[in-house]
């Protein structure tokens, strides 16, 4: 190829095979700007571990979890990058930088093969929530899961808290649009930014009025692995009178439009520092308020109004009711003025078979204690 020996040749295919063999093994997933710098970020750490290995004693399952997706998204990064380098160095005959790419592809294949065999990546149409993870077989975790969600905030704060942090946005706020969405609808802050999605791209979130008078807040969520999980859309309907001024903002917003508007942002992580300001207005002595607060307080919201289950999973844009749990607990929910969630895909309701099943049995053995001798 390059006017090298032809030993050289077989060990620069065998590598360069063996790296297109691992890729192969990497699916394409497609997550919002964040969500990449987060995998980036947590890529690079790992890499300057000993091993190269998502799972660490004492960590949370999450995360475990982010890990290893930032383990399959970094590693098929930087393989495809390494390979379309080698590529070009082999056009521009430059032996030299072709001998170093080479190297380290050797070291990533070496480092990165034994990683996926341990934490492959789900491939299926759906997620396998059947199949153990290694945390919970080999880990000795210190950590229970989800002690540092967000949810766990809602218990420091007044039940009306969402209108008091309203209330301290100025009426020129550059983000004020926004903060009333995210105050109204259970979505990421990342969602409110444009871009690609696996179904299409988003402008934003859609704020409309329909032909009651009603809010509906719709988004195309970010975390659907492609499009194989979550959903394509998802969207909340809010009665305005009862859910009160900020649907009444949102509601005027849409009238002066012509019953309709797009809110963007161009910055998630700007939004996020913006919200925080305004929470330190407002809660001067904390807690901190993230747009995840949000999120959480939103499904907790949903969880008063429709109950745990197929609802909130659609107002969550999630593909499975399993994952609500992960946010504000019904006791600190409250209905508002939520009358409807809307999806693309129904969810599967996991959650409530499993707690049927376990009522079920509950009540079996009752009957059984009781039953006369």
């Amino acid at each position: 190829m390059l006017g090298a020996p032809i030993e050289y040749e077989e060990t620069s295919s065998e590598c360069i095979a063996a790296a297109r063999v691992l890729l192969e093994q990497l699916p394409h997933r497609t997550c919002g700007e964040g969500t990449e710098k987060i995998y980036a970020r947590t890529f690079r750490r790992m890499w300057a571990e000993a091993k190269l290995d998502p799972l660490r004693s004492g960590d949370a399952r999450d995360t475990y979890n982010q890990r290893r997706a930032a383990l399959h998204w970094g590693g098929r990064r930087a393989l495809d990058d390494l390979l379309k380098r080698l590529d070009a160095a082999a056009e521009a005959h430059d032996r030299q930088a072709h001998d170093g790419l080479l190297i380290a592809l050797k070291e990533l294949v070496g480092r990165v093969s034994p990683a996926i065999d341990r934490d492959p990546p789900q491939w299926g149409d759906t997620a396998d929530f059947s199949r153990t993870s290694r945390w919970a077989t080999e880990a000795s975790p210190a950590k229970v899961r989800g002690t540092a969600s967000k949810k766990h905030v809602l218990r420091d704060l007044p039940r009306d808290w969402i209108l008091q942090l309203w209330r301290s946005v100025r009426p020129d706020h550059k983000y004020r649009d926004a903060i009333a969405v995210l105050s109204l609808s259970p979505s990421r802050p990342g969602e409110v930014v444009p871009g690609d999605r696996p179904c299409g791209f988003s402008q934003g979130i859609i704020v409309a009025l329909d032909t009651k008078g009603r809010l509906v807040l719709a988004n195309r969520p970010l975390k659907s692995h492609g499009g194989k999980y979550g959903m394509a859309q998802s969207a909340v309907k809010i009665d305005v009178a009862a859910e009160g001024p900020i649907a009444e903002y949102l509601a005027q917003r849409c009238r002066e439009q012509g019953g309709k508007f797009v809110v963007a942002v161009g910055s998630s992580d700007a939004l996020a520092k913006a919200i925080k300001r305004v929470g330190r207005r407002a809660f001067p002595q904390g807690p901190t308020i993230t747009p995840y607060v949000l999120r959480s307080q939103r499904l907790a919201d949903a969880k008063a109004a429709f109950g745990a289950g197929e609802k909130t999973a659609l107002a969550a844009g999630h593909c499975t009711d399993r994952t609500q749990s992960r946010y504000g607990n019904v006791a600190f929910g409250r209905r508002g003025g939520l009358v409807g969630a809307f999806g693309t895909r129904p969810p599967r309701l996991v959650a409530v078979e499993r707690a049927r099943r376990l009522g079920e049995s509950k009540r079996t053995l009752q009957a059984s204690i009781w039953a006369p001798s």
